[in-house]
């Protein structure tokens, strides 16, 4: 007799699946919101924020109850030290809001939150819903994005400004399903998320990372003609859009990386340049791309562990009726990654740790990942156990160096206070042992 299979896993398996969903984003919502009401102002990186966004508030947008304008000087580019948007939200809701501490981080909340959408609703376009999800999922639980949405460092404004502005660039280039006028209003969105992005951190590092990383993905489907939506038969045939967009996201590009390259070649510490979107420094930097892999290694803990071996998944040619718009999403997800690694060593001996300006390219290559395994039938052990191997190493680095848990903040002078180093090395662990845990039930 054979047995009749039970299809229980209709309707009443999507609704969990959706209530869960809801659930996890309403958890990661609430860990961002909860810090904006509890923790105080950290001094100096916070309260120097604090002042200078005062500062912008009484004398630029004539906040009178903040303080007298006839006592307050107005910041200079030198004070500010990078660009001047991140500051300008500050100081707009202080004026808003008053001089409390939640209004200073609520501005970074909605940028954090802007980031998470636009990725969210790139993947869910030209891939798949569930691919946005872990990449959310990822992005929000990255310590080196979670810090800075809820810390008034302002470089939150960078990180999500390149998130929209490539999302903004692929949409317009890839999402057939889109009308035109549709399109045309992503490459708006684009438009605005590289001109904030310019305004935050300069030509280079603010808009030329995600423009070109979008440009280069245009190139590569030009030079190498993928299958059409379903997989088989002839070649796709090139979308005038397509070409008219990642025609300009490739040359745009360009011209502010080599705008950006030129302004930290010709900068000095006495003359700020807009372009380079950062201070100069004179102490001695590292000039190695070390300096910028260990500030991601620990500032991605746990998912730091993963990011190595999730490349390989990153690399592999997708199946399924939106093969083609996947493929350039994941390549522009690694070109991205790739982009700003580059840039920002190729800066560090002269504008020293900058927080990366691209964890939504590595949330990306994340999620990847992810789905990935989530398809595969069998266990990959040996993909666990290098991944917990690696959680070890960074866990170890930590224990021996706890001012390494400062590089999410990107701040290279920071003190670990000796009272925390206990109470710190027991989060470290719980956090090691629900990550390893996870990869071997996962893996």
């Amino acid at each position: 007799m054979q047995a009749v299979p039970v299809q229980s896993s209709g309707p009443r398996a999507q609704r969990l699946r959706r209530w869960l969903w809801f659930s996890l984003g309403g958890l990661l919502l609430l860990s961002l919101l909860m810090p904006l009401l509890r923790s105080g102002l950290w001094d100096p990186y916070e309260l120097e924020t604090a002042d200078l966004a005062r500062r912008i508030a009484v004398t630029v947008l004539h906040a009178a109850s903040l303080g007298d304008p006839d006592g307050v000087v107005v910041p200079s580019v030198e004070d500010v030290g990078r660009g001047e948007l991140p500051l300008l939200t500050l100081a707009l809701s202080l004026k808003l809001f008053g001089s409390h501490t939640w209004a200073l981080r609520l501005p970074l909340l909605v940028w954090a939150l802007l980031g998470l959408y636009a990725l969210y609703r790139l993947c869910e376009r030209l891939a798949s819903a569930r691919l946005g999800v872990f990449a959310v999922f990822a992005l929000a639980t990255c310590p080196l994005y979670f810090v800075h949405a809820r810390t008034a460092l302002g470089d939150i404004a960078t990180m999500s400004c390149t998130a929209i502005t490539f999302a903004g660039l692929m949409l317009a280039m890839l999402d057939l399903r889109a009308s035109t006028v549709q399109r045309s209003l992503w490459f708006g969105v684009a438009v605005l998320g590289a001109v904030a992005g310019f305004f935050s951190r300069g030509a280079l590092l603010g808009a030329a990372v995600p423009s070109f990383g979008a440009g280069l993905v245009w190139l590569f489907l030009r030079l190498y003609p993928t299958s059409n939506a379903d997989g088989a038969g002839a070649e796709a045939r090139p979308d005038p859009l397509e070409s008219v967009f990642g025609a300009i996201a490739l040359l745009a590009g360009t011209a502010l990386g080599i705008w950006g390259s030129w302004a930290a070649v010709v900068a000095t510490k006495d003359n700020y340049l807009m372009a380079l979107g950062s201070q100069i420094v004179t102490e001695k930097q590292f000039a190695t791309h070390d300096y910028i892999i260990h500030h991601l290694g620990h500032g991605l803990f746990p998912w730091s562990g993963l990011v190595p071996l999730a490349l390989g998944f990153a690399l592999r040619t997708p199946s399924g009726p939106r093969a083609r718009t996947e493929l350039a999403l994941r390549q522009g997800f690694v070109l991205v990654a790739t982009i700003a690694v580059a840039a920002q060593t190729a800066l560090a001996p002269r504008i020293g740790l900058v927080p990366f300006v691209a964890p939504f390219a590595l949330a990306g290559i994340i999620a990847v990942a992810l789905c990935e395994l989530d398809e595969r039938p069998n266990a990959l052990v040996p993909l666990g156990m290098v991944t917990v191997a690696l959680l070890v190493l960074f866990l170890e680095d930590f224990h021996n160096f706890p001012e390494k848990a400062f590089s999410a903040f990107g701040v290279s002078k920071a003190t670990f206070p000796d009272t925390f180093k206990i109470q710190a090395r027991r989060f470290l662990d719980v956090s090691f042992a629900i990550a390893a845990l996870g990869c071997v039930l996962a893996l």
